[in-house]
């Protein structure tokens, strides 16, 4: 391990943090675009090409 520590660095805690709420944001955006595909596909059964890709979900 560098022991020298650059400004920008984030401490091992803090880290984990942000990925514990990294998560939790992206499962809840998840599930809400589940959802919204399921009122889509409800309301279009026809029509799957509108429903948006999963990259589009991710970010």
């Amino acid at each position: 391990m560098n022991t020298s520590r650059r400004p920008h660095e984030l401490t091992y805690t803090q880290l984990q943090a942000l990925q514990q709420r990294g998560q939790r944001l992206r499962s809840q955006a998840v599930l809400h675009g589940l959802r919204w595909i399921g009122q889509q596909l409800r309301l279009t059964p026809t029509v799957k090409h509108n429903v948006p890709n999963r990259t589009a979900l991710q970010h």
